[in-house]
């Protein structure tokens, strides 16, 4: 139960840190297959996958040492499909969805640090 309100604490930073973020850029506009309204940069979509899945995987990985492997594999493919999808879609460019992928990685090592102080 405590794992899913720090997931979503840290949901709640990643939006609040990327709405702060200068220099929004619109998001591309050939070939969508979804239309969005707002900025592109960074794909919240991206961050907050990396976010959750890296928080999980880290998480468990120092509760059951031996799933620390197959949870970082897990939370990467993860994120990397949602991350995939949105450039396939055209929603993102792939530097929107980098910087989601590192901003997102950042809360969850942020988020796992001060869980274990």
């Amino acid at each position: 139960m405590a794992g899913g309100s720090c997931t979503k604490n840290s949901s709640q930073y990643l939006h609040s840190i990327s709405s702060c973020l200068p220099d929004q850029t619109d998001r591309p506009i050939d070939h969508r297959l979804v239309e969005e309204k707002d900025h592109s940069f960074p794909s919240a979509h991206a961050a907050t996958s990396a976010a959750m899945y890296g928080t999980i995987a880290l998480n468990l990985g120092q509760l059951v040492p031996s799933a620390v492997l197959p949870m970082t594999l897990l939370a990467v493919l993860l994120s990397f499909m949602i991350g995939f999808s949105r450039v396939y879609l055209g929603i993102h460019f792939l530097t929107d969805v980098i910087g989601g992928w590192l901003l997102g990685t950042g809360v969850a090592g942020l988020v796992t640090l001060l869980m274990n102080t």
